[in-house]
């Protein structure tokens, strides 16, 4: 539901109808670069199958100051690119699935068309967060309008919480937007896992893992929980408090003002051929690739979006 919300915002916009859906949507709150350096390139797989296009960020951690600082314990602790997944990935009525289906973009086979999640979290100062869609054969050419939807899609969801923020601060209290709700539904769906415990490992099975992990202290640490009967309960409702929905819905406004086209790196696979991309070859592997630099009127309609 937050998500239909939030797709539902978007307007058609530029001459192809690029990142279109029902409704009408403000400008994203974030301003426009000034003397901005071009889009990084697209990479084209042409040899890659099933067709896909994959839009990933990396997130780097206390490389901001204020604000807006992307604080790595806050990520770890509020999961904010978990609410943005549950939000970009719904494939509820009126969602970014639910359009590129009725636009003939995404594949129709059982299963999500569109997900999103951390692909890469690192302990040395960052992490990736992705949006893949796979799709159909139609959307395979009409990829540049897919990755505008998505585009579009994140300056929604910025401009609803600017929204929120400007309505408080006019009336004193704060209002539900749709980070917030969807921070309840995933408290909602997380408080799932607290309800019923886990079995305590009996002695023979911490052996045995300690036995034949890799490395035993963080595999046990990661696959065991050690909480008592009498933790347990605390340790759950800290994952449905009122102050933790409110601390993810922060650390999600904080997390989508990274989430630019300046910063995306877009992939496509199984893409038609394009006459002006770069033939290249990954060093290592061997893998030939073609690298396009988005033309000006696609990074206007991109930055747009």
């Amino acid at each position: 539901a937050a998500a239909a919300s939030a797709f539902a915002g978007m307007r058609p916009r530029g001459r192809d109808g690029v990142g279109a859906g029902p409704g009408a949507a403000r400008a994203d709150p974030l301003p426009a670069p000034a003397g901005h350096a071009p889009l990084p390139p697209v990479l084209l797989l042409e040899g890659a199958r099933p067709p896909s296009v994959t839009v990933t960020w990396s997130l780097p951690f206390q490389t901001r100051t204020g604000a807006d600082a992307l604080d790595e314990a806050a990520f770890r602790a509020a999961k904010p690119a978990v609410l943005l997944s549950h939000l970009v990935a719904c494939q509820g009525h009126g969602s970014l699935s639910d359009w590129l289906l009725r636009q003939g973009w995404a594949e129709e086979s059982p299963g999500p068309k569109v997900a999103a999640g951390v692909p890469l979290s690192t302990q040395s100062g960052f992490a990736a967060w992705e949006v893949r869609v796979r799709l159909s054969a139609a959307g395979a050419t009409h990829w540049r309008e897919v990755v505008a939807a998505i585009f579009a899609l994140l300056a929604a969801l910025r401009q609803s919480h600017h929204d929120r923020e400007a309505r408080a601060q006019a009336q004193g209290r704060p209002l539900g937007e749709v980070l917030r709700t969807a921070a309840d539904e995933v408290s909602a769906l997380a408080s799932i896992a607290w309800r019923f415990p886990d079995r305590p490992p009996a002695a023979v099975e911490l052996a045995n893992d300690m036995r034949t992990a890799p490395c035993a202290s963080a595999y046990i640490t990661a696959s065991r929980c050690f909480f008592s009967p009498q933790e347990w309960a605390s340790a759950g409702s800290n994952f449905g408090s009122p102050a933790a929905g409110e601390a993810a819905a922060g650390e999600a406004a904080k997390l989508l003002r990274l989430l630019t086209p300046d910063a995306a790196r877009v992939a496509v696979a199984a893409a038609p051929p394009e006459p002006s991309a770069q033939p290249r070859q990954d060093p290592f592997y061997g893998v030939r690739f073609g690298e396009l630099a988005p033309e000006a009127s696609l990074e206007a309609r991109w930055r747009a979006a």
